[in-house]
C-alpha cells in the first residue's frame, strides 16, 4: 500500500495506492497519470450504469 498527498480545490487529499496503482504505475511512474487512470474508469463504470 502507498499512501500519498495530491493538491485538491478544496485543499490536500489523501489517497492510499493498492496492488493496481502499482501496476498502474510501472507504465508510468507520475502520481497524476495513475489518478486520470482512476478518473476514467469511475467515468466508465457511471456511463455503463455500474454504481
Amino acid at each position: 500500500i502507498t499512501a500519498f498527498r495530491l493538491e485538491g480545490a478544496e485543499g490536500d487529499e489523501y489517497w492510499l495506492g493498492l496492488p493496481n496503482f502499482y501496476v498502474i504505475t510501472r507504465y508510468n511512474r507520475s502520481v497524476m497519470y495513475a489518478m486520470a487512470v482512476h478518473q476514467l474508469s469511475q467515468m466508465l463504470a457511471e456511463a455503463r450504469g455500474d454504481q
